[in-house]
């Protein structure tokens, strides 16, 4: 199943300045937010299927890495090369997991574990969720959050979001 493993607050290099993002990284995806009065601004789910995170050398930014992922690219600054690091190393060790995984079930002949997001477009189904500290959907809302839609989210480690369609 989908846990938790690390969230920050990280600047995204764009052409002109500097923005903030909000990353989250589960086990199985990275969602990749901007923070509102209202919560987080759900940008993009990534699933982390052929996800690559790397030290960035040549750039006017210090304690940048990079994201590369099937479906998008960016790269984040750090504000301190502990921070830079402790990310790579999550986002690496995750993402190496996550393989193994897929790997170990493929192997086995059984039923291979695939994100719902994995065969999208890199947005979650339509439809907005609102994930409480309780970590389940509030009443009404949709099983999955929408890209392009706003929500909360309370204590991260008990953050909940389903793959179930």
């Amino acid at each position: 199943g989908r846990e938790f493993v690390r969230e920050g607050r990280l600047q995204k290099v764009c052409r002109k300045d500097l923005q903030p993002r909000v990353l989250i990284l589960f086990t199985d995806v990275l969602l990749y937010t901007r923070e509102t009065q209202a919560g987080y601004h759900l940008d993009s789910v990534l699933p982390l299927n052929g996800m690559r995170a790397s030290e960035l050398n040549q750039t006017n930014h210090e304690h940048a890495f990079t994201v590369v992922s099937t479906r998008k690219s960016f790269q984040l600054v750090a504000s301190t090369e502990r921070e830079k690091k402790d990310w790579l190393e999550a986002l690496n060790q995750t993402i190496t997991e996550h393989a193994r995984k897929q790997v170990s079930f493929d192997a086995q002949g059984n039923r291979r574990i695939m994100s719902l997001l994995d065969e999208s477009d890199g947005k979650p189904p339509s439809g907005g969720a609102t994930a409480t500290a309780t970590g389940a959907p509030e009443k009404g809302s949709p099983d999955v959050a929408s890209a392009d839609s706003d929500f909360v989210l309370g204590e991260m480690a008990h953050v909940w979001i389903s793959d179930d369609s």
